[in-house]
């Protein structure tokens, strides 16, 4: 009997053992589940920006630097997007667009198959021209860094496109720099100028506008357009030194100067002329943004004819916040070993790479996908807050930016074209074995040109 009732109570116990470490352990197995439910965090979304820059072009060393600029803006706001608690990422995939219609076009396509919606870049006018049909009529989103041709306006504001919907531009239309280049003119007392350019988008806008806004001074104009794959100017030459002599028979040769609407090319066309038409040399040669800051032209070689030309040479002023500038400028050289003149593209390549994620991820964030109307609704909103206020709405919260953009305030008109009246006025300074870039002077839209060195003399010099 005992040892029947020692059994019973030995069961007894172990089935309470039992039972009881059952309980345990269904409890602390559910606990790390209820804790892990507790703080997950929302998965980090990559969005992916295509850029397309003209690596193989006149224009590869500023894509270069661009390119350098435009992934340390990238760095900068997956930096801040980590700081602030947004789960999103931005990455981005580079695409060369040769400056030539059909590569970028191409480009565009290679990005699109990589998933692709947003895109930034398209340095050249005759790049960006060819994609905005095709940006409209697939629904995505472009911004453009450096293009200007006035033809890409809206025919409302005097261009040729019907509507540029989604697609914007970070400077303004060359229809200022066209009103600066003839208020130079104007300034200096010309009477006539001859204007060689590249027959593209971008040249045909840009000498288009420099003849209209010179006829409103008195100025008389001569156009001479080069293909852009030309590298045998002696033809063109030819034409501009009949012009120049043409227009000194009767206006005097000191009232009459040479435009050039080029990229780096003009290097061959100054090495050309001095071999084949050296009479051209002892004219006042006048450029644009597409040769101000452009180190071919201040290299060794061409340094006897840059220096001789003078070279004066108009390009926007995007260097707004100089100790910005100067930060990034210098995480720059430290980054990629890079440096260069001009700077004002690829500032604003940077600024355009902050202002377009920031309306990538509002447009996200508010609409839980992309949406290009959304996007292109509150494309100007952004841009006010990126460049002005330093705070911005994402979703039902406000964030504060780590900074302003560099290139100052950014406004666009109706034709999604950067607001823009100051044109820093450079020149080529130094020898005939040594020479640079300076900025000598100041076009301000409604107040004229303002030099900052004797205009008198540096022109005997």
């Amino acid at each position: 009997m005992v040892s029947k009732k020692a059994g019973i109570i030995a069961g007894v116990i172990i089935a309470i053992i039992v039972i009881a470490i059952g309980a345990y352990l269904a409890v602390t197995a559910t606990k790390p589940k209820t804790h892990a439910a507790a703080t997950t965090k929302p998965s980090v979304k990559t969005l992916l920006i295509g850029v397309t820059l003209p690596f193989t072009s006149e224009l590869s060393e500023e894509a270069q630097f661009s390119k350098c600029l435009m992934s340390i803006a990238a760095s900068e706001v997956n930096k801040w997007l980590n700081e602030v608690g947004l789960p999103y990422r931005i990455k981005l995939i580079f695409e060369d667009d040769k400056c030539s219609p059909d590569a970028a076009r191409k480009a565009t396509e290679v990005l699109e198959a990589r998933g692709v919606k947003v895109f930034v870049g398209y340095m050249c006018s005759a790049a960006f021209g060819s994609v905005i049909p095709y940006i409209q009529s697939r629904h995505y989103f472009a911004v453009s860094i450096a293009s200007t041709s006035p033809l890409l306006r809206i025919k409302a504001a005097g261009g040729t496109l019907a509507s540029r919907k989604y697609t914007y531009r970070m400077p303004p239309p060359d229809s200022f720099q066209g009103r600066a280049i003839a208020g130079v003119l104007h300034s200096l007392g010309m009477k006539a100028v001859c204007v060689i350019y590249r027959q593209d988008t971008w040249g045909k806008g840009l000498a288009e506008a420099i003849r209209k806004y010179s006829s409103s001074y008195g100025i008389e104009t001569k156009l001479i357009p080069y293909p852009p794959t030309a590298t045998d100017f002696s033809g063109y030459l030819a034409t501009l030194s009949d012009c120049v002599k043409s227009f000194a028979n009767r206006y005097g040769k000191n009232r009459v100067g040479i435009v050039a609407v080029s990229f780096g090319e003009l290097a061959i066309i100054l090495q050309q002329a001095a071999e084949s038409y050296p009479s051209l040399l002892s004219y006042v040669w006048f450029g644009t943004d597409g040769t101000a800051g452009n180190p071919k032209l201040v290299k060794p070689n061409v340094c006897p004819y840059s220096t001789r030309t003078k070279q004066i040479s108009t390009i926007y002023n995007s260097l707004i916040r100089q100790d910005l500038i100067k930060k990034v400028l210098s995480e720059a050289r430290e980054m990629c070993g890079m440096t260069i003149t001009a700077p004002t593209y690829p500032v604003l390549g940077y600024d355009a790479v902050w202002l377009t994620a920031l309306a990538y991820i509002k447009t996200i964030v508010e609409k839980g996908s992309f949406n290009p109307d959304y996007m292109d609704k509150i494309f100007r909103e952004v841009a006010k807050a990126y460049s002005e206020t330093g705070e911005i709405t994402i979703g039902n919260k406000t964030y504060k930016l780590p900074h302003l953009s560099l290139s100052g305030p950014i406004m666009f008109d109706e034709s999604n074209d950067r607001i823009g009246n100051v044109y820093n006025i450079m020149a080529v300074v130094g020898n005939n074995t040594r020479c640079e870039w300076k900025i000598i002077g100041q076009w301000i839209y409604g107040k004229g040109v303002h030099w900052f060195v004797n205009i008198t003399t540096f022109l005997s010099g």
